[in-house]
């Protein structure tokens, strides 16, 4: 066992767990979130990849399911429906890219896991996959939330009180994409090592 090899396995096992952590953000843990917006009458609204969690006194979240109404809660929430349009609904469809992101991901590091020279190379083409997936993903987040932060921003003019920021599950989707870069080098590295060292040895 290389010292690559076992690098190999903590990053992709690691962009996998975070990966997964961002999945079951909000409504599934309610206080983990991709965005989080205060708004002017004093509630908390957390969004998630599955739903989104409202909190005002009572915890009340969505029902669990890919493709939800930000301009809803919104309205609901300050009564003003002007603040976040209804087009960025169509995005959080898009957040499906976190649960396959996270699959293929999770297939880098079994594949590592279970490789030896040439199987590094097949590792790195599911990370690859899995790096492609995750910069939809994140590159999804941070539009739409940074789109919601923007717009907010704006309307503070009049809702001083509102306000809105990327959440934790936003930045781990960032890590794990720099994480699933990294590793398809060092697993590729790992193939052309381990090629060299079983010719060299047949050399001999």
């Amino acid at each position: 066992m290389t010292v690559g090899a076992k690098v190999s396995w903590g990053i992709n096992f690691l962009a996998f767990a975070l990966l997964l952590v961002s999945c079951i953000s909000a409504p599934i843990i309610d206080h983990l979130s991709l965005g989080t917006l205060h708004t002017q009458d004093s509630k908390t609204i957390r969004y998630g990849v599955m739903g989104y969690c409202q909190t005002a006194g009572i915890n009340k979240c969505s029902a669990k399911h890919l493709g939800y109404s930000i301009s809803d809660t919104v309205t609901t929430s300050n009564g003003n429906g002007t603040v976040i349009a209804p087009a960025l609904d169509h995005l959080t469809y898009g957040l499906v890219m976190h649960p396959i992101a996270t699959g293929l991901a999770g297939l880098a590091f079994i594949i590592a896991l279970a490789s030896d020279r040439i199987g590094f190379f097949f590792s790195a083409c599911a990370g690859g996959f899995a790096f492609l997936a995750s910069v939809i993903a994140m590159a999804i987040d941070l539009s739409l939330f940074g789109q919601i932060i923007s717009k907010t921003k704006k309307a503070q003019a009049v809702y001083k009180n509102q306000s809105a920021s990327y959440g934790v599950a936003t930045w781990l989707t960032v890590i794990a994409t720099a994480l699933l870069f990294i590793g398809i080098f060092i697993n590729l590295g790992e193939c052309i090592c381990g090629r060299r060292k079983r010719r060299g040895t047949a050399s001999y």
